[in-house]
């Protein structure tokens, strides 16, 4: 179980939000003496918990209900386990001082994407720069991740949306090295989009994928750039183990960026 940590291009904004949205939904009760509060009772616990599922990580009122409490009254706090999934013991937990004050907030590890987050931040190693073994490791890890996360959040649409449309692997023995499959892409860059062999100069750059989703046809792909300006970006797909050429299209800005992985 980790505390929450958002996205990293989101990471400021967000931060800011939840501190503000744990401060709003602290409970305040009213009536009372001012140098005397009365400790908040299980039920107004279970309500503020709902209202962060809504409120703080936006889940529809409709998917909230189905969820599943379980508060803890402790010597000093409670803590509330909100259980979302019925068939998993994956839950958040929530502790909250005796006056109402929210301290803490922790996803289940099937929701948290804050390792992969971490490692962009820290080590600036975004998901293209990844090997074909931490590729093939992160589509292990996320893929089912993502899958929780959308059914919650049906209209989720972060950077795992699109890193997780395919899954990744690695070749065997009967399918074509990387090298000869690259060559074979050149080849057919050229000879399907246009290319010409000049375009694969000292400014030619690729990223390069194996993808095992379907398990009858993994494919080698390839996303071409060149640095040098109006030169476009191209992506080539590969049948694994024949080299034929599944796909060959230019990839265009309006394009969804799973396209290119």
């Amino acid at each position: 179980m980790k505390t929450i940590v958002m996205e990293s291009k989101k990471m400021n904004a967000m931060v800011k939000s939840l501190l503000i949205a744990l401060f709003a939904l602290s409970i305040s009760v009213h009536g009372l003496a001012e140098a005397e509060m009365r400790h908040i009772s299980a039920e107004e616990v279970i309500l503020s918990a709902h209202n962060v599922m809504t409120e703080v990580y936006s889940y529809d009122e409709s998917i909230v209900n189905s969820f599943h409490y379980d508060v803890e009254e402790k010597h000093n706090e409670f803590e509330v386990r909100v259980y979302p999934f019925t068939e998993t013991n994956d839950c958040f937990i929530l502790t909250y001082k005796k006056d109402g004050t929210l301290q803490s907030c922790s996803v289940p590890d099937i929701l948290d994407l804050s390792a992969f987050d971490k490692l962009v931040y820290e080590k600036h190693k975004t998901f293209s720069m990844y090997t074909l073994e931490e590729k093939a490791a992160y589509s292990e890890e996320y893929i089912p991740k993502v899958e929780a996360i959308l059914r919650l959040n049906p209209n989720y649409d972060g950077l795992h949306y699109d890193y997780t449309r395919s899954r990744y692997g690695l070749p065997e023995d009967d399918d074509l090295t990387q090298e000869l499959a690259l060559e074979i892409a050149k080849q057919a860059a050229i000879d399907l989009l246009g290319l010409d062999a000049d375009w694969f100069d000292d400014h030619f750059w690729h990223q390069t994928f194996f993808d095992v989703t379907d398990p009858d046809c993994t494919l080698w792909k390839f996303y071409f750039g060149n640095t040098r300006p109006g030169k476009g970006k191209y992506v080539i797909r590969l049948n694994s183990k024949t080299g034929e050429v599944v796909k060959a299209f230019e990839y265009t800005g309006n394009m969804p960026l799973w396209e290119a992985l």
